[in-house]
């Protein structure tokens, strides 16, 4: 998973996460960071009570797909520091804000920032270039699917990896050892993913009791939560530019 630069990619065995903070009609060349053909997300229903019971110990892949059911409802707002160790090593800083029915992160690199917002009037993506003027596209209206080749990186992280996870089903999963508490980050257990359906990449997921991810790592790149606050406000949703169409985009390019 590559979670940093410009270009989002997506091949066998490499889990993909690039966040493109150059020009904006370069992200007309990405693809879903972590689910090829990923949608846009839609409300998460709490998770039923039974899926949480458990008498007699469940097994890995029911006590993810329980605490994905948690992470679909969560609502918080999330720093995360994202490294990868390809050569030359990368670095960003992305804010993820999130409640059960929009999530938005700013992803933040040397020469400016990107915006990738999924709610209920769509989804969309903004570029924010340092010293230069804010502009957002339109990727797919509510409820539809965003084309493959302009499916901006990062969202399926937060909103569809969730949606396959919390279904439980064709999960290959082993329990990791936990991670603690530590600078206000909560406790949080882990499980590395083996195997998924098609739009999953296998790495290991921590997430607290809460639903609230705190980390992910792939084969050389990892997330981390590094702040937590508390739930987003509508504000924390407003976009930086008034979206154009993505065929504006693609006929300027």
């Amino acid at each position: 998973m590559d979670f940093v630069r410009g270009e989002a990619i997506v091949s066998r065995g490499r889990s993909p996460w690039r966040s493109n903070v150059g020009v904006l009609a370069a992200v007309l060349g990405t693809v879903c960071a972590l689910s090829a053909g990923c949608t846009s997300h839609s409300p998460a229903a709490p998770p039923p009570a039974s899926l949480l019971a458990s008498s007699s110990g469940p097994s890995a892949a029911t006590q993810l797909a329980a605490i994905a059911a948690i992470a679909r409802a969560a609502q918080y707002t999330g720093t995360y520091s994202a490294d990868s160790s390809d050569n030359p090593p990368r670095a960003s800083t992305i804010v993820a804000y999130r409640t059960p029915t929009s999530t938005r992160l700013d992803v933040s690199e040397a020469d400016g920032r990107v915006v990738i917002q999924v709610d209920p009037t769509g989804t969309y993506t903004c570029n924010l270039p340092n010293g230069g003027t804010p502009s957002c596209l339109t990727l797919a209206g509510p409820g539809d699917p965003v084309p493959a080749n302009v499916n901006p990186s990062g969202q399926a992280l937060f909103t569809t990896t969730l949606d396959t996870l919390a279904q439980g089903v064709d999960l290959t999963v082993s329990a990791e050892a936990p991670r603690l508490a530590a600078n206000g980050i909560p406790a949080s257990s882990c499980f590395a993913l083996i195997a998924a359906p098609d739009g999953v990449s296998p790495g290991t997921y921590c997430f607290s009791a809460a639903g609230v991810l705190t980390r992910a790592q792939f084969r050389s790149n990892v997330l981390k939560l590094t702040s937590l606050t508390t739930a987003p406000v509508p504000s924390d949703f407003s976009l930086p530019a008034s979206p154009s169409p993505i065929s504006s985009a693609a006929t300027s390019s």
